[in-house]
Order: C-alpha cells, then sequence, then structure tokens
C-alpha cells in the first residue's frame, strides 16, 4: 500500500515538473520567435535604410553628372557662338587683309596696307594669321580684332574700325598675354614683374592704363598695396577671352 502511494507520488511529481518544463519551453519557444521577428525587422530596416541612402547617392551622382554636361554644353555652345562672331568679324575686315584698303599706323601715324605691316616685321619670321579674337578693349567704338600673327617675337596686330575707318597697333607677346574679355591684360617684365592694363584707342593714338602692379612679391592696384593677390587675380583676371586657332 505504501509502494502504491510512494508511485503515485512520484508520478505526481514527475508530471508535474514535465508540465513545468513544458510551459519553461514554451515560454523560452515565444521569447526567441518573438526576438527572431525583432531581428528580421531590424534586418529589413536596415535593408531598407541601404536601399534608400543608394539610391539617394545614386540621385546624388546622377544630378552631378547632369549639371556637369550642362555646364560642358553651355561652355561648348558659347565658344561656338564666340567663333562664329570672330570668323564674321574677320570677314568683315577682309578687304583691309586682302590689301584693298589701308589702315592708319597708330605708332606712326603713316596709311599702310596690311601686307606692308607684315613686310615690316617679317625680319622676326614669316608672319601669318594663326589666331584671332575680337573683345572690346577699352569700352568704346566697338570690338577690336586681334591677329596673332605668330613670328619669334610674337607680333600681335590690333585692329579698330572707327568711324568708318581703319586704325591698327603692333603690340608683342610680352606685352599682351592672358587677355580678358572685359579688354584687360597683362604684360610681363619678366618672373617677378607683371602690369595689369586696359588699352584706350583713339584715331591718333594707343595709349595705356596701368590698373595694377605685381613687382617681387609687392602688388598694388591703383599705387595702393594689396595683400591678397591671389584673390584679386580670381576675382577680376580669371574670365580670358576666346581666341580661335585659323589653321
Amino acid at each position: 500500500m505504501k509502494r502504491k502511494i510512494a508511485i503515485a507520488c512520484i508520478l505526481a511529481l514527475t508530471l508535474t515538473g514535465c508540465g513545468n518544463i513544458n510551459l519553461s519551453l514554451n515560454a523560452d519557444s515565444t521569447k526567441a520567435a518573438s526576438q527572431d521577428d525583432t531581428d528580421v525587422n531590424d534586418d529589413n530596416k536596415s535593408s531598407d535604410n541601404s536601399s534608400d541612402e543608394k539610391a539617394e547617392n545614386t540621385d546624388k551622382e546622377d544630378e552631378t553628372k547632369e549639371e556637369a554636361e550642362t555646364s560642358e554644353e553651355t561652355e561648348d555652345k558659347a565658344e561656338e557662338e564666340a567663333e562664329e562672331e570672330i570668323i564674321n568679324a574677320l570677314n568683315s575686315y577682309d578687304n583691309l587683309i586682302n590689301g584693298d584698303e589701308t589702315f592708319t599706323d597708330l605708332y606712326s601715324l603713316e596709311e599702310e596696307t596690311f601686307e606692308e605691316f607684315c613686310e615690316s616685321i617679317s625680319e622676326a619670321g614669316e608672319p601669318e594669321i594663326r589666331r584671332v579674337t575680337y573683345v572690346d578693349l577699352d569700352g568704346q567704338n566697338g570690338k577690336e580684332l586681334i591677329l596673332d600673327l605668330g613670328t619669334n617675337a610674337g607680333v600681335y596686330l590690333i585692329l579698330s574700325n572707327i568711324d568708318g575707318k581703319y586704325y591698327g597697333n603692333m603690340t608683342t607677346t610680352r606685352c599682351f598675354e592672358e587677355l580678358q574679355n572685359d579688354g584687360t591684360y597683362r604684360g610681363s617684365g619678366g618672373a617677378g614683374d607683371s602690369y595689369y592694363m586696359r588699352a584706350t584707342i583713339s584715331t591718333e593714338s594707343y595709349t595705356e592704363e596701368y590698373i595694377a602692379e605685381y613687382h617681387d612679391g609687392v602688388f598694388t592696384v591703383d599705387g595702393e598695396e594689396v595683400d591678397d593677390y591671389e584673390g584679386w587675380l580670381s576675382e577680376n583676371f580669371s574670365d580670358p577671352a576666346y581666341w580661335w586657332e585659323k589653321n
């Protein structure tokens, strides 16, 4: 009898323990499943965020690419328009360049043909029109046609049409560098010397005004010393004129 009671107690305890174990397992399983769902949701969020970031980066790259292409197209169009204007201007001076008309040399104030002018500089090499630009140097009387005639001395001929008559002035590479669209240009006196100038052209003279100078580390603008040389150049000398290569 006692053995039966003892066995019954053991069975009861065993069944009770197994029940507790099962409940514990069920609770652990529910918790694990919940954690798995959380992990999956986190992974999905992370994946979504990563996708969003990739999409955003792709959009930015596309936008940057479009801006670069637009800028390049704008620059190409500007060059095409400048080239067309230069060619038209060169054609308008055709009678002068072909020798049918003369121009007044603003240095000697004598009349000469384009051919005579070229002969006068031929000791420095056979001149030919290599590059051409069309810029208003002094803000009056319209734009000047500027011919780069090459030669060893680097000769330029600046031609103006004032009231239907032609006027010309000769200059050289060292005196006429980095021409800007606003008509300013640089003259060089050596590695440590630069002169920034603007010309004034009339029927009697070609005169130059210094607007800034740089000598051995000292930079002045209108006679006043300025510390930020590079800043001034960036603001005032960063719009170069377009030169059309004739050959």
